[in-house]
């Protein structure tokens, strides 16, 4: 047989998804889609944000959302030690 298998692999072919095991990136995508499922007041079904489809995206939005809420808790803690 002449064909890899890790060219029919869709993790190989693409990267940047790890396994569901890793639950720092399953958390990102997880957080990406509630925040734009609460961004759009809840007019779209939740299961139609949180397809394979549209992991980067709710990957890049639930990145910069823990990023956000990391930047707020430090700025909270560093204004209250004074």
């Amino acid at each position: 047989m002449d064909t890899d298998p890790e060219e029919n692999n869709s993790r190989k072919n693409n990267p940047i998804w790890e396994p569901e095991t890793n639950p720092g990136a399953h958390s990102s995508e997880w957080i990406g889609a509630v925040a734009v499922y609460l961004i759009a007041f809840g007019s779209k079904d939740f299961d139609a944000i949180y397809t394979k489809k549209k992991r980067l995206r709710n990957s890049i939005v639930g990145t910069l959302v823990k990023l956000l809420l990391f930047t707020g808790v430090v700025y909270f803690v560093l204004q209250n030690t004074r």
